[in-house]
């Protein structure tokens, strides 16, 4: 992984805000991702991801991982843990 970054740190995490609040919009609730938004987050966001084949199952896999509290949605605050974990396994 490029350690050249071209970008700077406040312009990533406005970007990580902003990619948040674009899909969790998209039903009218703006404070949690319900599972098809998700599913687009992750399929527009994270080709890599989106190109398994296993797609519903791997979202399932998502949503779940992403889900810690269990209420059927994702909360920003567990949409930013998920993004730490991926980044941190990323670096690893």
């Amino acid at each position: 992984m490029s350690q050249d970054c071209k970008v700077n740190l406040e312009f990533c995490m406005q970007a990580i805000i902003g990619i948040y609040y674009k899909y969790s919009s998209k039903d009218g609730v703006p404070d949690s991702l319900n599972q098809d938004e998700l599913k687009q987050l992750v399929m527009e966001q994270f080709p890599i991801l989106s190109a398994n084949a296993k797609k519903e199952d791997l979202m399932k896999t998502v949503f779940g991982a992403m889900d810690f509290d269990q209420d059927n949605k994702v909360s920003f605050r567990e949409y930013v843990t998920f993004i730490a974990f991926l980044i941190d396994a990323l670096q690893g």
